[in-house]
């Protein structure tokens, strides 16, 4: 969950998908097959510090979430998600993630066209594909340093924490 969250909540089914050879130092590689396409558009996104970490627990090979030779099916990382919040979201489901996410990064200020580029949202026209060589990796980097911060601040002194049901 934690890499998950610290790539920018991309597609569960795309995350799976990600093989050891798409794993560099500073970015992963995956590859974004939805859509019309004949052939699967390359999506780089930065690994932060954290990110290395949490790939390291993921041994199999070649493809990077296996346990031993055996895949991690989508079904499964979603159980496995929902394990790790261990109830302590009601209603917590691992497809809201990524809609969380991206709100999160709008709330920081992070504009529509850079939470496009984290998440492979609408990368497909014409400006994109023919015009616009531009990766974004700097501005996707910051976006995702800002998510973790925001995930890593202090509750505001200010904030009352409410226990029990509201009247």
């Amino acid at each position: 969950m934690r890499l998950h969250i610290l790539t920018g909540g991309q597609g569960i089914a795309q995350l799976l998908r990600l093989q050891r050879e798409d794993v560099h130092a500073d970015h992963i590689v995956l590859h974004d097959a939805k859509g019309r396409r004949t052939e699967a558009r390359r999506h780089a996104v930065p690994r932060l510090a954290e990110a290395k970490t949490a790939l390291k627990i993921f041994q199999g090979a070649p493809g990077v979430f296996s346990i031993g030779r055996k895949a991690i099916s989508p079904v499964m990382f979603a159980r496995m998600e929902s394990e790790a919040i261990g109830g302590k979201i009601e209603g917590f489901e691992p497809k809201r993630l990524r809609s969380g996410i991206e709100t999160a990064l709008a709330s920081l200020g992070i504009g529509r066209e850079i939470r496009a580029q984290v998440q492979s949202h609408g990368l497909g026209g014409v400006q994109d594909r023919h015009y616009d060589d531009h990766d974004s990796m700097t501005e996707k980097r910051a976006a995702l340093q800002g998510l973790l911060d925001l995930l890593n601040a202090e509750p505001a002194s200010n904030v009352t924490p409410i226990h029990g049901a509201a009247a």
